[in-house]
């Protein structure tokens, strides 16, 4: 899964002139790169790629429930369909596909947030093909990070990670990850900003780059050249499917500090304010009559927060605990860092006149541990429940395909409901799809069905034909 950020406007297109090449050209002078610049700079992606492939996994993360009917992944995003059986992937609202970093070798694994969602199970498959069940997620929407743990850790190799505050503008990067399910596929680009402040994630500075990141690609490895983990991709820039050269990261070290507390803590701890604010400009300082644009402006107090005793709307915040504040990401995170336990100096402009008040913070409130467990729903009149694959099956009408997106003449039965940890669902299945076949005998009531499965109950493989609004395919289950 990757996000996307409509917020940013649409940029225009930019020429990319080539007057240094031109003129390196005409002055006889050799040009800068050559091909022994490039060989070696290949070798070295290379070996930066290869030295993390190792530590990522596959995310597949399934919401149990019909409710959420599968939003496949478009067909033209390939060429050769029966190539790339890969495509036929499924993304359940509150989960999806996305990659994931392993962190510890005690099984846990770091991922996005918005990947894993409120999905009732989550799936990873590893490097050597491994294909695992995550029993417990920890997550902090805050920051958009999640780590899963996963019990059966055995032969997992954490990544590498670098240091992010390293890292500058017209750095290499290189993207690692699984989008649309493509293992390992990877790509290079350079770090555009290390900054970059976005409403989707309010509680991080994000590293911009144009290292490519499409569906699947968040929770990815965003690497420097020499392989380590500096940047958990976070999603990209576009209003369209296509990628748009602007990808977005966590940095490591924010990413690894959210994940330590939350392998620790099963929480993130952050001090609370109780207001929000916007930088000051220098158009705004003006106005205010300030001499130089610095701090930040109080857009709004909530009642009964510990600001609404000491802050006001339009004070500006010019320095916390003695720091003097340049952008409103510093003060978060001056906050979110704070001790709740004492109280905090803070300067403020008030109507022209500055003021130094003392204020206490309150711990913020953050999600715990939640397990992954199976969840027991009733079950339907008209349904059938294989208890053994751990499917719920049921009649479905014309009308009800075509609203699903089943556009062509598909009989057979609908798959409402998928038990975590059963067989059906490690083999891929998702509630949303179709059961078209057993063991190639067509299947179009429940009495086909248990006819189907009662025939084949001393086989332990059972090869089943499933539908899609994309298309069918063939899965093996092994029970």
């Amino acid at each position: 899964m990757t996000r996307r950020f409509p917020w940013l406007t649409k940029l225009p297109h930019l020429a990319i002139a080539f007057t240094t090449m031109i003129g390196a050209a005409v002055s006889g002078q050799p040009p800068i790169e050559t091909k022994s610049n490039l060989f070696e700079l290949s070798a070295q992606f290379r070996h930066a790629a290869k030295s993390a492939q190792p530590s990522l996994v596959l995310v597949d993360a399934k919401c149990d429930r019909a409710e959420c009917t599968p939003k496949m992944i478009p067909a033209e995003h390939f060429s050769d369909r029966t190539a790339h059986p890969g495509h036929f992937q499924p993304e359940c609202r509150g989960g999806g596909y996305g990659t994931g970093i392993i962190i510890d070798k005690r099984g846990y694994i770091l991922t996005c947030n918005h990947v894993i969602g409120h999905a009732e199970s989550v799936f990873v498959t590893l490097a050597n093909g491994r294909r695992l069940e995550a029993r417990e997620v920890r997550s902090d929407p805050l920051s958009d990070l999640a780590v899963l743990f996963v019990p059966d850790a055995a032969g997992m190799l954490p990544a590498k990670f670098g240091n992010s505050a390293q890292l500058e503008k017209g750095d290499w990067v290189l993207s690692v990850a699984h989008p649309y399910g493509l293992l390992d596929s990877i790509s290079a680009g350079i770090v555009s900003a290390v900054d970059r402040e976005i409403p989707e994630v309010p509680r991080a500075q994000l590293i911009q780059s144009d290292a490519g990141s499409n569906p699947g690609s968040s929770g990815g490895a965003l690497l420097n050249t020499r392989g380590e983990v500096v940047g958990v991709c976070e999603g990209s820039y576009g209003e369209t499917a296509g990628f748009a050269g602007i990808s977005f990261a966590v940095p490591a070290n924010a990413a690894l500090d959210v994940a330590g507390q939350l392998i620790q803590l099963g929480m993130v701890r952050r001090g609370y304010f109780g207001c929000h604010f916007e930088p000051v400009t220098q158009d705004i300082a003006t106005a205010l009559g300030m001499r130089e644009a610095t701090g930040v402006i109080i857009t709004s107090v909530a009642p009964r927060s510990p600001a609404s005793d000491t802050i006001a709307l339009g004070d500006v915040i010019l320095a916390f605990d003695g720091k003097q504040l340049g952008t409103s990401t510093i003060l978060s995170e001056l906050i979110e860092k704070g001790d709740v336990t004492r109280s905090h100096e803070v300067v403020i402009n008030r109507q022209g006149k500055t003021l130094l008040v003392k204020v206490m913070l309150e711990q913020l409130a953050s999600p715990g541990p939640r397990s992954l467990e199976i969840v027991n729903y009733a079950t339907a009149a008209n349904s059938f429940v294989d208890e053994e694959l751990g499917i719920e099956l049921e009649p479905i009408s014309p009308q009800q395909l075509d609203s699903l997106g089943y556009h062509t003449k598909a009989n057979g039965l609908f798959i409402s409901r998928v038990l975590s940890a059963k067989p059906a669902s490690r083999s891929g299945v998702c509630a949303g799809m179709l059961i078209l076949a057993v063991d190639r005998k067509p299947i179009v009531t429940l009495d086909d069905y248990k006819s189907a499965i009662h025939k084949l109950q001393k086989t332990d493989r059972l090869l089943i034909l499933i539908g899609s609004p994309i298309g069918n395919r063939h899965i093996v289950v092994d029970r």
